[in-house]
């Protein structure tokens, strides 16, 4: 995994990216993003992983509570696209 500063990033994005490694991003040395090529996504360490599953996780909570959609709404939705997809 690359290391660098918000600056670093946004300067040298293109350069970063075409490395294939996922992309720590820091402000003041504190993590603010991460950048996962889509092609080395099941080489990610499980701390990088289990950290990604929680703020999806929340974001997805916090996206459900604000359209009111239980858990059952979603997984039905869920459910009858799967079987569109057949």
């Amino acid at each position: 995994m690359i290391e660098v500063s918000i600056k670093e990033f946004k300067n040298k994005v293109t350069a970063l990216i075409r490395e294939k490694r996922p992309i720590l991003v820091k402000r003041r040395d504190k993590s603010v993003g991460l950048f996962i090529p889509l092609d080395d996504i099941d080489n990610l360490p499980l701390e990088i992983r289990l950290i990604a599953l929680e703020r999806l996780t929340d974001i997805i909570k916090a996206e459900m509570k604000k359209r009111g959609l239980s858990e059952e709404e979603v997984f039905k939705d869920f459910e009858t696209w799967k079987k569109k997809q057949q």
